[in-house]
């Protein structure tokens, strides 16, 4: 899938690849109508004869090839630290397949899997040869498409996840511009129906709201969740602490 990027004229890719085995059109795929070219380890999804999303059906070899990898340029850099700009570079490759990978698969619908895959890049990251500056805006597209995952499967796995990756991205300084990583955590935390420990996740998610109230005030995305948490969890907290503060809220904007 190296010659396959999101918005590439696909006579381009025919080139590097050669013809598909076979050509299907009107297939749909997320409410979009497209032509899916099979080729022997891709779908390839094609609209206006250009690629817009892929679906790897077959890889080189058994296992979580990318953590392999990362696993190589971490020895590389044990056995030569001076090597480091050269397996820098190398880490930049895969973080960019990584993100092109993420995106081909929000737009297959594929949540779970473009989620593992946004916070994989965000891993990469963490060696220790790469001194770019993170970007922790991978782990809230990863949490946020967990808690995607976990709406549309039901998988309780998928909140634990988003919240473990939406708690990094907080700690790692980051924020969205409209303050939504607040809205997915609580989602990612009430996901959680069968946890042990709900009551503390719901006390957890009820800080964070506050949180997200006291810094966005206009998001109605988090007045909601906390108009919801209060009045649907007696355990939580009193109604009438939520009124207050709205009305202070309401002040600040």
């Amino acid at each position: 899938t190296k010659d396959l990027f999101t918005g590439v004229d696909y006579p381009v890719v025919e080139v590097a690849m050669g013809l598909p085995e076979s050509k299907t059109d009107g297939v749909v795929l997320n409410g979009v109508t497209y032509t899916e070219m099979v080729y022997p380890w891709v779908k390839i999804y094609v609209a206006n004869n250009k690629v817009i999303t892929w679906v790897q059906t077959q890889q080189v070899a058994e296992g979580d090839m990318v953590l392999k990898a990362l696993e190589a340029y971490k020895k590389a850099y044990e056995v030569e630290p001076k090597q480091a700009p050269k397996i820098e570079t190398c880490l930049k490759r895969l973080i960019n397949f990584l993100a092109q990978s993420g995106n081909a698969d929000q737009d297959a619908t594929r949540w779970g899997s473009a989620a593992d895959n946004y916070n994989k890049a965000y891993m990469v990251q963490e060696h220790p040869a790469f001194t770019d500056g993170k970007n922790a805006s991978y782990l809230y597209f990863a949490g946020y498409l967990w808690v995607l995952d976990g709406n549309t499967t039901g998988n309780q796995a998928s909140y634990k996840l988003a919240v473990e990756a939406l708690n990094k991205a907080l700690a790692a300084g980051y924020t969205d511009e409209k303050g939504d990583i607040y809205h997915f955590l609580y989602h990612a935390y009430n996901g959680q129906t069968d946890s042990a420990v709900r009551e503390a996740n719901m006390q957890r998610a009820k800080q964070l709201l506050m949180e997200g109230l006291s810094k966005f005030p206009a998001n109605d995305y988090i007045i909601a969740a906390s108009i919801e948490i209060y009045t649907g969890d007696s355990n939580v907290g009193d109604p009438s602490d939520l009124v207050k503060m709205i009305d202070a809220a309401l002040e600040r904007d």
